[in-house]
This record gives structure tokens, C-alpha cells and sequence, in this order.
């Protein structure tokens, strides 16, 4: 059974979320180390804390409003054999990076059912466009 259809690249759930926090978000583990050299090198000690505002973003719109906003760029050129729908958010705002809502952080995710996974964190000055063989490999 579906829980989800997709209508205009926005995902509509069939269920309502409830959700533990801790419960529903996971971590690639090249996530992790891009998201901690990114606090290194960018000097941007909030970025931890910036994620969760995004988690908190992501499980409102889904938790409210059963789908998630145009704010999430659906990715495509994925190989067929991806049965999940993966996203990216461009509009990340790093606290400590005073440049607005538009601090050139990128942050891709797969939306299953029961979970979103965080694949990648990027800067849009260091990396085009997001690791689509990563999502691919990751359902091989």
C-alpha cells in the first residue's frame, strides 16, 4: 500500500504523521562528515542548530499540510530503480553566515514513508549540483 501520490512534485500523504523526532530523520554517513567540515571550514558554528530548524520545517509541512512545499526542488536524472522521491532544499539559512535566507548551503534528502534521509550538504560555490549516484547507489 502507497502512502503517498505525487501531485505537482509536491508529495500528498495518505496518513497523518505523529512522529518522534529522533525517530524520523537519518544521516548518511558522508552527511555527517560534510555537515562537520562545513562547520569547520565556514567557520558557521549554528549549522547544527540551523538543520533542525530545517527538520522542524520539513515535519510541519508534512504534519500540517500532508505534503511538502515548492521550497524543496525535487531532483531529477535519477535511474529508474529509485522508487523514493528525493529533494533539494536551496534556500538553507545559515545563522552564522550573514547573507540572508540564501547562505549558498545545499541539502538533499530522500523522503520514505517512514523517515527522511539526509544524503548530502553541499555549497553551491564548491559543487554545481547535488551527488545523484549517491541517491542511486543507496538504492542498488
Amino acid at each position: 500500500m502507497k502512502l503517498y501520490s505525487i501531485e505537482n512534485q509536491n508529495i500528498q500523504w495518505g496518513i497523518t504523521l505523529k512522529y518522534n523526532k529522533e525517530e524520523f530523520f537519518h544521516y548518511h554517513p558522508k552527511f555527517l562528515k560534510e555537515l562537520k567540515k562545513f562547520i569547520k571550514t565556514h567557520k558557521c558554528p549554528t549549522l547544527k542548530d540551523d538543520l533542525n530548524l530545517l527538520e522542524d520545517m520539513i515535519l510541519d509541512d508534512l504534519e500540517e499540510d500532508h505534503k511538502l512545499s515548492s521550497e524543496y526542488h525535487r531532483i531529477v536524472g535519477l535511474k529508474p530503480y529509485v522508487t523514493q522521491p528525493a529533494f533539494v532544499f536551496k534556500d538553507f539559512r545559515c545563522k552564522g553566515i550573514k547573507k540572508g535566507k540564501k547562505s549558498g548551503f545545499r541539502i538533499t534528502f530522500i523522503l520514505f514513508s517512514e523517515y527522511v534521509y539526509f544524503t548530502e550538504i553541499y555549497h553551491k560555490n564548491q559543487k554545481e549540483l547535488e551527488d545523484k549516484e549517491r541517491i542511486n547507489d543507496l538504492f542498488k
